[in-house]
């Protein structure tokens, strides 16, 4: 008796349940390596972090080059000068009654 190729390498029918366990099951295996992998990296950079010295920021003052502060200006809007000015009126006239 002679065997044929087709006979050889019929692949056998799989039941769609067997097919949706099998991916679901190398699924989860995939995540849960990949999960494992995260929180190994995620140590090894935190005690990274935590054995570096901490360096404090420099503190950039402004001086009279750098302040681009014009002569008369005080940095207010022209519309929040008139609020203020408007609320001082209003102030100094309530002090007459």
């Amino acid at each position: 008796m002679t065997m044929t190729t087709q006979e050889l390498f019929k692949p056998e029918k799989i039941s769609a349940r067997d097919k949706a366990a099998t991916t679901s099951q190398f699924a989860r295996q995939i995540i849960e390596t990949e999960a494992a992998e995260r929180i190994r990296k995620t140590t090894r950079l935190r005690l990274l972090r935590e054995a570096r010295p901490i360096e404090p920021k420099p503190i950039r003052l402004l001086d009279a080059e750098n302040r681009h502060h014009r002569p008369g200006d005080d940095g207010l809007s022209a519309g929040t000068k008139r609020c203020l000015d408007d609320a001082f009126m209003e102030s100094d006239d309530a002090s007459h009654l």
